[in-house]
């Protein structure tokens, strides 16, 4: 006879995280909260650079309760963005509430690379300041290179109670309309 085989007790389904790797408490916390979501594959591909329409998604997804995002029916004109995109919502979430900026042109550029200043200055404005620790993940090495999903997930992981906090008041969850959502730069042009 052979031992029964021990169950591996995964506190999230994604197999090519490795063991004691640094950023899975923010997984596992970010796959309990529903923001990652069962894989197609089981991997989490955390070594893969992040698109600023990732960011937008997951961001959106932090921040705002789902039925508020579903809810939202904003009328942006934003030109590289489609009603039939599945990230539809949360970009004009994100535009409306002032969370993303658009490009010059009005243009969203949604496959564009993200840098860890871009993805902390849009989880600061989510929170609704730039709070000290979001100065403090400033100050990291290569500020300027494209994060990966594992620093995706840490950095969302880390503003999780600064966006939800106490200190946040329940109205500043609620849309409201940013108004210099068109023309505005966002990170590098």
């Amino acid at each position: 006879e052979y031992p029964a085989e021990e169950e591996e007790d995964n506190e999230h389904p994604y197999l090519d995280i490795p063991e004691g790797h640094y950023a899975t408490d923010a997984i596992v916390f970010l796959y309990e909260q529903g923001i990652f979501t069962d894989p197609q594959n089981s991997d989490f591909y955390g070594e893969n650079g992040v698109a600023k329409v990732e960011l937008t998604y997951y961001l959106i997804r932090s921040t705002f309760d789902q039925v508020d995002i579903d809810e939202a029916s904003l009328d942006l004109e934003i030109s590289d963005i489609s009603e039939d995109d599945y990230y539809y919502d949360e970009v004009m979430v994100s535009v409306f509430t002032g969370i993303m900026n658009l490009h010059n042109g009005g243009t969203f550029r949604p496959f564009s690379e993200t840098t860890r200043d871009m993805a902390i200055e849009a989880v600061a404005n989510a929170a609704g300041n730039t709070t000290e620790w979001a100065e403090d993940l400033l100050n990291i090495p290569d500020e300027h290179e494209e994060i990966t999903r594992y620093d995706l997930a840490v950095i969302l992981y880390t503003a999780w109670d600064h966006i939800h906090g106490e200190d946040i008041e329940e109205e500043e969850e609620e849309l409201v309309f940013h108004p210099n959502y068109l023309f505005t730069p966002c990170g590098e042009n």
